[in-house]
C-alpha cells in the first residue's frame, strides 16, 4: 500500500512539473529573454529562416521569438507553450497595426515595425544600456 502511494505521489509531481514549465505568458520571461512578437503571415518560412541564418546573434541577445497564428504559436522557446500563450499574448501585445514587436528584458515595447528586419532589430538591441553592459561583461 506504501509503494502504491509513493507511486501515485510521484506521478502528481511529476505532472504537476511539467504543467509548471508550460510558459503562459511573456512577462514569465522578463529579465532573462528579449523577446520579438511577429504576426502571423505568409512570410513565416522565411522568417523562420531569417532567425536561422542568425542563430549565434539570437542567441548572444538572449532573443526568444514567436510568431504568433491565429491559435497556435512556432517559436524558439525551449520550453513548452500553454493553449492559453496566444490569447494572452495578444490581450497584452496587440499586434494588429504593427506585425512585429521587439520587447525588452524589462517588458517594455522597444520596436514596432511593419515587416521583420532582423539587422535593424540586432542594431536596436546593441544600443540599449543593459546590452551595452552584457558586451562589456562578456570582454571582461
Amino acid at each position: 500500500m506504501q509503494y502504491i502511494l509513493l507511486l501515485l505521489v510521484m506521478l502528481t509531481t511529476t505532472s504537476c512539473e511539467a504543467q509548471a514549465e508550460n510558459l503562459n505568458n511573456i512577462s514569465e520571461l522578463m529579465w532573462k529573454n528579449r523577446v520579438i512578437l511577429l504576426l502571423s503571415s505568409d512570410d513565416d518560412k522565411r522568417n523562420q529562416q531569417l532567425f536561422a541564418k542568425y542563430k549565434e546573434a539570437v542567441i548572444d541577445r538572449d532573443l526568444v521569438w514567436f510568431i504568433v497564428q491565429d491559435t497556435q504559436v512556432i517559436s524558439n522557446y525551449q520550453g513548452g507553450i500553454s493553449m492559453q500563450f496566444v490569447e494572452r499574448t495578444k490581450d497584452t501585445f496587440p499586434l494588429n497595426k504593427y506585425r512585429v514587436l521587439l520587447i525588452g528584458k524589462d517588458g517594455g515595447i522597444k520596436l514596432r515595425a511593419q515587416q521583420l528586419d532582423i539587422t535593424e532589430l540586432i542594431s536596436t538591441i546593441d544600443s540599449m544600456p543593459m546590452r551595452q553592459q552584457e558586451m562589456l561583461q562578456q570582454n571582461d
